[in-house]
């Protein structure tokens, strides 16, 4: 389940950079979706490592992020 679960989030998180926002700027996006992929990045080698340290450490930062991005451009 772990793995299956850092490997969803690193494919989303490589993907959503790819979309436009409902609204906000472009730069502001790019920073924010970019930040978020490395994230989720994080959390995907996390994962095939089994640490589940990082893992939880990397899931909260990645909780943490979505009221930021939501916020400007949701």
């Amino acid at each position: 389940y772990g793995a299956c679960l850092g490997y969803e989030a690193g494919k989303f998180g490589e993907a959503l950079g790819k979309n436009k926002p409902k609204k906000g700027d472009a730069d502001s996006w790019k920073t924010l979706s970019e930040k978020y992929a490395a994230d989720t990045k994080s959390l995907f080698d996390a994962t095939e490592k089994k640490d589940a340290k990082a893992a939880n450490e990397a899931l909260g930062v990645i909780g943490g992020s979505c009221g930021g991005c939501h916020k400007v451009h949701k």
